[in-house]
C-alpha cells in the first residue's frame, strides 16, 4: 500500500477486512473481485464508476481502476488498484455545463429579436429592398438560422448533461437523411444562382 492510499483510507488501507467497514471500501473490494474473476482490467468511465470519499473535511471524487497482476509465467499474483482524483475535472465539467446553459439562454432573446427584424425586412415592412440589400438580407437570415440552430443544440446538450433531458437515439432512414442533406446543400446554391442572374 502506498502512502497516498494510507492517507486516504487510513489504517484500513492494507487490511482487506477493514475495507469492508470503510466508506467506499466495498466498491474497491468489488472491483478487485471482478478483476480477479474476469481476468481483465476493471475501469468504467461513467459517473457510476466514481467513488466519493471524504478526505479530511472535503469530499472528493475518485475514478476506480483495477488490473490483474501476473508473474512472468502468466500466473495471477493479485491486482493493482488505482484511485484517480477527478474532483477538479468533475467540477470543471459542471461549471462548463452551467456556463453553456446560461450563455445559451442569455443569447436566445437578442437572437430572437434579430430574427424578427430580419423577417420584417424580408416581408417588406420597412419598404422594398434593393437587389444588393436583398443579398445581404439573405445571408444574414441564413447565418441567423445557423446561430439559432447552434443555440438550440447547446441548450439541448446542457439539458442532457444536467439530467433535465434524456438522450434519445432515433433511427433515420438513409434515403431520408440523404434527401435532407441534398436539399440543405441545394437551397443556398439555388439562392446564389438566382441572385447572380
Amino acid at each position: 500500500m502506498n502512502q497516498a492510499a494510507t492517507e486516504l483510507l487510513g489504517a484500513a488501507a492494507g487490511d482487506r477486512m477493514g475495507l469492508n467497514n470503510t466508506p467506499g471500501g466495498e466498491k474497491i473490494l468489488s472491483a478487485i473481485r471482478d478483476a480477479v474473476s474476469l481476468q481483465k482490467p476493471v475501469a468504467a468511465e461513467d459517473d457510476a464508476a466514481l467513488l466519493p470519499l471524504r478526505f479530511g473535511n472535503n469530499e472528493r471524487s475518485f475514478r476506480l481502476r483495477t488490473t490483474p497482476m501476473r508473474d512472468s509465467e502468466g500466473r495471477l499474483l493479485g491486482t493493482v488498484t488505482t484511485l484517480e482524483d477527478v474532483t477538479f475535472v468533475q467540477n470543471t465539467d459542471r461549471f462548463k455545463t452551467q456556463f453553456i446553459a446560461v450563455a445559451s439562454r442569455k443569447l436566445r432573446d437578442p437572437l430572437l429579436q434579430l430574427r424578427r427584424g430580419l423577417y420584417a425586412l424580408g416581408k417588406g415592412f420597412a419598404g422594398s429592398l434593393h437587389r444588393c440589400s436583398r443579398n445581404w438580407w439573405r445571408r444574414a437570415s441564413d447565418e441567423s438560422q445557423k446561430l439559432d440552430d447552434l443555440m438550440g443544440d447547446l441548450i439541448e446538450v446542457a439539458e442532457i448533461d444536467t439530467g433535465k433531458r434524456e438522450r434519445s437515439l432515433k433511427t433515420c432512414g438513409r434515403l431520408r437523411f440523404c434527401a435532407r442533406r441534398w436539399t440543405a446543400m441545394r437551397i443556398p446554391h439555388a439562392r446564389r444562382m438566382s441572385t447572380s442572374n
